[in-house]
């Protein structure tokens, strides 16, 4: 089975998205069982010759996970940790 990098990123997001959903639907922490179904997805033997362009990486993934975490940090909390 021949797929293309965009269409593993994609079946990828899917598969983050819809682990996420379960892990809210189930009241478990999101990485726990980010982690329980990555593991399957590490032997699917087509995902393994995937190489994604750092330049990919840091306009697509990066943002996606920091801005959850810059929303849901205090400014005040920034300003008492800076000085020290």
């Amino acid at each position: 089975m021949e797929t293309s990098a965009l269409q593993v990123v994609v079946l990828l997001g899917a598969a983050v998205w819809g682990l996420t959903l379960l892990a809210r639907r189930l009241g478990v922490p999101a990485p726990i069982v980010l982690l329980l179904g990555g593991v399957p997805l590490a032997f699917v033997p087509w995902l393994a010759d995937v190489h994604l362009q750092p330049e990919l990486v840091l306009l697509v993934f990066l943002p996606a996970l920091l801005f959850p975490e810059a929303q849901d940090t205090s400014l005040s909390e920034i300003r008492n940790t800076r000085s020290g």
